[in-house]
């Protein structure tokens, strides 16, 4: 997967984005990564999603730490 800001590979580590580079994201104001959307992983953390209850959850429970809300998000 690539980043929304920067253009770079990027993997899930734990419930982060990283590249090569780094955590840190020098295109990004917040200096996160955000992946490109793809309809099955959450662009800030990159775990794969599922619904239950109407709401997103991944592996790591309903709360996703990089988002700015705190939930995941698909796009």
């Amino acid at each position: 997967m690539k980043c929304r800001f920067c253009g770079q590979d990027i993997r899930s580590s734990g419930e982060k984005l990283i590249s090569s580079y780094g955590a840190v994201c020098k295109a990004n104001q917040t200096g996160k990564h955000v992946a490109l959307p793809d309809g099955s992983i959450c662009v800030y953390c990159g775990e794969k999603t599922r619904t239950i209850a109407g709401k997103l959850i991944t592996s790591y429970g309903e709360r996703c730490k990089t988002s700015p809300t705190g939930k995941h998000a698909l796009q």
